[in-house]
């Protein structure tokens, strides 16, 4: 059986290309990332009995420059507007 959770991400403190990192469930199908209560989180489809692992996410604003590098091994998720679209913040997780 499956069922959407909730994930907070944190965003790190850094220059551009510093990876967060979130636990998800093994398998989880990414949905949504949204500007929720004064906090970005993400939706996933997930099994709640599968075991955990450990993602890293980059988090670049429009504009920003980042190492190629740090893309190595990450999947664009989503683009989030905040702030009356002031704010534009595109999100990239380990595969």
């Amino acid at each position: 059986m499956k069922v959407v959770y909730k994930f907070e991400l944190e965003i790190p403190d850094g220059p551009p290309g510093t990876h967060g990192r979130v636990t998800l469930p093994l398998g989880a199908e990414r949905l949504k990332i949204a500007y929720q209560h004064e906090k970005y989180v993400l939706w996933c489809l997930v099994d709640p009995k599968a075991k955990t692992q450990d993602h890293r996410f980059l988090v670049l604003g429009t504009g920003h420059v980042c190492n190629p590098i740090a893309l190595v091994g990450m999947d664009y998720v989503d683009t989030v507007i905040t702030h009356g679209g002031s704010l534009v913040f595109h999100f990239w997780m380990s595969n």
